[in-house]
């Protein structure tokens, strides 16, 4: 056996094991593409806006506390929440810059929905930004995006809109499974 025969024979080899892995990729590709990505039964949806933008245009008429912040009202109605705004606007004016607490309101129906609002107040935010977030289940997806897009699109500053359906941080927060968390969680079931 000469040089030119021992490297076509190893040329050849060579070929043989590329085509096997590229068979072995390709049926486990094949495998892959065939599972269902399953979604939670779960999405979140949140952004950052104006806290006083919620309460709009009641703020801006006579600087007395707002008696109907409509979209957010709407929101809870849809969501079987009971929520005080009042409550919100009221602790909110009292919390010192540099503080703010996160409340929870739960639904009638179900634990696991609720509406969210981080009310940290930064010290260098002109704004007044909090976050607002639900979690509710997928079937109402939908609908609720709608309701939450009023406000969203109303409020003159706004973070993105985001939909978390795997990472679930609003749920990791109010279940206080986030290590370290200092701020403290209110709880107010409807």
């Amino acid at each position: 056996m000469g040089l030119l025969d021992f490297l076509l024979n190893k040329s050849k080899a060579k070929a043989l094991e590329t085509t096997e892995v590229k068979k072995n990729v390709a049926q486990e590709t094949s495998k892959a593409s065939t599972r269902k990505l399953e979604l939670p039964e779960f999405v979140e949806l949140e952004f950052a806006l104006p806290f006083y933008e919620m309460y709009f245009p009641d703020t801006y008429n006579d600087n007395k506390l707002p008696k109907n912040p409509f979209e957010l009202r709407k929101l809870a109605e849809e969501l079987h929440i009971r929520l005080d705004t009042d409550f919100l606007f009221k602790t909110y004016e009292q919390t010192e810059y540099g503080k703010g607490d996160i409340f929870v309101f739960y639904s009638q129906q179900s634990k696991d929905t609720f509406i969210y609002f981080d009310l940290l107040k930064d010290e260098h935010d002109q704004m007044n930004m909090i976050v607002l977030g639900v979690r509710v289940p997928i079937a109402d997806r939908e609908k609720i995006r709608e309701k939450l897009w009023e406000l969203y699109f109303k409020s003159t500053t706004r973070s993105d809109f985001q939909e978390d359906y795997f990472n679930q941080s609003l749920w990791r927060v109010v279940t206080d499974k986030i290590p370290y968390n200092k701020r403290k969680v209110h709880h107010f079931e409807s």
